[in-house]
């Protein structure tokens, strides 16, 4: 699991910062990246149908869904990977010391460890969860900030190509 271990909030799972540590640690480690020539991405990702969710399980249950995404990741993610809880259903990763094709690939491990298996929402109902991916590198002319915007869109992409979905987007420049 990811080696920084610090919750978000009271129930959160362990191996997950806030968003403002998140942003400190990938800030901190990009830079590190730049000077030696590495590559990272940021890896954007949020549950499906997740509003339904809600609608037909209530708010506790829906949290409980957030949690079981969330350890699920967690478990399945890299020691050198910071996770944070972004907003809502959507959660944010940083990925360092990795090419693109390994990010593709690793994305695909995390799609399929958030679905790998129904979560019990409200001690009754047995849900399949999955989630969409945007993939962004992050590149040493740009920073995490302008990362998570290009993993956002990649998101939006893979969600109107369905859902379950993982997209990238490999180049950035800055505006």
């Amino acid at each position: 699991p990811p080696s920084v271990v610090e919750c978000t909030g009271a129930g959160s799972p362990a191996g997950i910062v806030t968003f403002e540590r998140f942003m400190g640690i990938a800030s901190g480690q990009a830079a590190r990246l730049a000077e030696t020539g590495g590559i990272s991405f940021v890896i954007l990702f949020e549950i499906d149908h997740f509003i339904k969710i809600t609608g037909e399980y209530g708010a506790a249950a829906a949290s409980e869904a957030v949690r079981a995404v969330a350890e699920r990741v967690v478990g399945a993610a890299r020691p050198q990977d910071v996770l944070a809880r972004h907003s809502g259903e959507r959660f944010v990763l940083f990925a360092p010391d990795i090419n693109e094709g390994g990010v593709t690939e690793y994305a695909g491990r995390l799609r399929h460890a958030v679905s790998a298996a129904p979560v019990r929402l409200g001690g009754t109902a047995d849900v399949a969860v999955t989630a969409c991916f945007g993939i962004a590198s992050l590149m040493p002319e740009n920073d995490v900030d302008a990362a998570i915007q290009y993993a956002g869109g990649a998101l939006e992409v893979a969600q109107r190509g369905g859902r379950n979905k993982n997209k990238i987007v490999v180049q950035m420049s800055r505006h």
